[in-house]
């Protein structure tokens, strides 16, 4: 990917805190400049969460960032704020990102293709990975009737069906308050013998809606998750999220 021009500059800082971040650029393969990075949603917004640590024997400063062509077309909303970094020291800041026009072709996938570039040492490549449920919507809820029928109005073709041997759901409300705060919605539930059945909804940009059914008895290890969405190519990316969501 070209870096010439479409290269965020540096800015004052904003910090950020939060649980330890995935490697995304071992120090190892930095010369000394380790990265750690992870897409977030934090209010509605989508942010790359991202850190640098400074294992080199000088000062490095003047970071910029470019991500390649992407399923939904992210990019930096504005200028990466990392202040200069001291041998020995890190920092960690939120990049707002935006959807712009730069899609991949191809099927959808979870890939995001980063460059970051210092003053001091070539730009350095990494690949990194983005569940769909940081795209899920706040949108995503709908009514019980718009569901139905919705529901009804996609082929069979349209439903795809996954188990989680795995996944053990410890307590109903538990797990809706847990999906909702990733907007996986709750709109009904029934119970089928000894199993409880939920039924929930998401969206992702571009209005692709994923009409859910999520099935599991309370304390025993395995779910069932059937979703139907207009959408096909999505699924394994849905399919995804939904295990990270609920293990």
């Amino acid at each position: 990917m070209g870096l010439d021009n479409a290269l965020v500059p540096v800015d004052e800082p904003t910090a950020s805190s939060g649980p330890p971040l995935p490697v995304v650029l071992p120090s190892t393969t930095g010369q000394g400049l380790q990265i750690s990075a992870q897409l977030v949603r934090r209010d509605g917004q989508i942010y790359y969460d991202i850190s640098f640590e400074n294992g080199t024997h000088g000062v490095l400063d003047g970071f910029m960032i470019q991500f390649n062509k992407n399923t939904f077309g992210l990019a930096a909303g504005g200028p990466l704020q990392v202040p200069p970094l001291q041998p020995g020291s890190s920092a960690r800041t939120l990049l707002a990102m935006v959807f712009s026009q730069n899609v991949s072709p191809g099927a959808p996938n979870s890939l995001l293709q980063v460059a970051v570039k210092n003053n001091q040492q070539p730009v350095w490549y990494f690949s990194d990975k983005g569940l769909l449920h940081v795209f899920f919507g706040e949108d995503g809820k709908m009514e019980r009737t718009s569901f139905l029928e919705a529901w009804k109005s996609l082929p069979d073709d349209n439903e795809f069906s996954k188990e989680y041997p795995n996944s053990v759901i410890s307590s109903i409300d538990a797990t809706v308050e847990h999906l909702a705060a990733s907007n996986v919605f709750f709109i009904a539930k029934r119970k089928n013998a000894n199993m409880d059945v939920l039924y929930l909804s998401a969206k992702v940009p571009r209005g692709i809606p994923f009409l859910i059914e999520l099935t599991a008895a309370v304390g025993v290890p395995g779910a069932k998750c059937a979703v139907k969405t207009p959408n096909r190519e999505f699924v394994p990316l849905f399919f995804e999220a939904m295990e990270s969501l609920i293990n």
